[in-house]
């Protein structure tokens, strides 16, 4: 791409090249989930989560798609999902989890983050496409967790 100083301002080709750009790519996002807002030690519970890429074309690199409980910054438990990001083409995919939390963590209320790391590269982050991003990378998936 070559830009033309002949374009003017209110050319509809740079208006073609911005949004290419901005679809060029994967672009991540979550579309929806369902989730208790309480959790028994011990008991399974499920997670579904509707993902979308509104992008042209998927990642190419492998990502764990993890989910925390947290109480403020310390994770008490942590879990990895079955969501496979890898080659996952332009439309949306739902995948459901179950997961049991474990009797070590102690009864009270948390708030559950979802956070996207490389497997190749652990500090490697993978930014999705929805507001709300922690200052660590993390999303909250739901705030007031109670775990009994």
């Amino acid at each position: 791409f070559v830009w033309s100083p002949s374009w003017s301002t209110n050319s509809p080709n740079k208006s073609y090249v911005r949004a290419a750009s901005k679809r060029a790519g994967h672009r991540l996002k979550l579309n929806s989930g369902t989730l208790t807002s309480s959790i028994v030690r011990g008991t399974p519970f499920n997670l579904s989560l509707t993902w979308g890429n509104d992008g042209v074309c998927p990642t190419y690199e492998n990502w764990d798609v993890m989910i925390e409980l947290r109480s403020g910054s310390t994770v008490v438990w942590s879990a990895e999902s079955s969501a496979v990001l890898r080659l996952f083409l332009p439309g949306t995919m739902t995948v459901n989890d179950g997961f049991t939390v474990p009797g070590s963590v102690a009864a009270g209320t948390y708030n559950m983050h979802l956070i996207i790391r490389n497997s190749e590269w652990p500090a490697r982050l993978m930014p999705l496409h929805i507001t709300g991003v922690q200052g660590d990378g993390s999303y909250i998936l739901k705030s007031n967790v109670v775990v009994s």
